[in-house]
């Protein structure tokens, strides 16, 4: 990979106080994360009224080139890609943790809760590199700790 990496805006795991790092995940295990790429260009809202909904998806799903650009991220990577959606916006890929923390500049580990329950997660920002990272909003899936807790 280029040493041209910049960090993905927002990417940092916000790991709960809870828990704690027990060791470096296994670097061969599968995971699969989802990539999500920028809206396109700002379209304003008024300019659909009386279009289809199919019409309207077209229109705000992401631009071609920004799909090419994450495909291309993927595959130097050497993660497979499971489904794109320019509609969604998303490139979901698979792989090896050893793959996801090369791709993403992180290193993925076991973490532990309060209660015993284990998760992977990672801490510190994503990054990419520049011709990738700048049309990626978000990559889900790497930090598998609860959104939220049962009362």
């Amino acid at each position: 990979m280029p040493d041209d990496r910049i960090v993905i805006p927002g990417s940092g795991a916000k790991l709960s106080g809870a828990l704690r790092r027990v060791q470096a995940a296994d670097p061969d295990q599968a995971i699969e994360a989802t990539i999500v790429i920028r809206r396109p260009a700002a379209r304003l809202l008024a300019a659909h009224i009386g279009q289809s909904r199919a019409e309207i998806e077209q229109q705000l799903a992401a631009d071609p080139a920004d799909m090419a650009a994450v495909r291309n991220f993927a595959g130097h990577a050497g993660l497979s890609i499971v489904e794109e959606s320019p509609v969604k916006r998303i490139v979901r890929v698979a792989g090896t943790i050893r793959q996801m923390n090369a791709a993403f500049g992180i290193e993925i580990g076991q973490y532990q809760d309060a209660d015993g329950k284990s998760m992977v997660s990672y801490e510190g920002p994503l990054t990419a590199p520049a011709s990738a990272a700048g049309v990626i909003t978000a990559v889900l899936g790497l930090d598998q700790q609860p959104a939220a807790r049962p009362r």
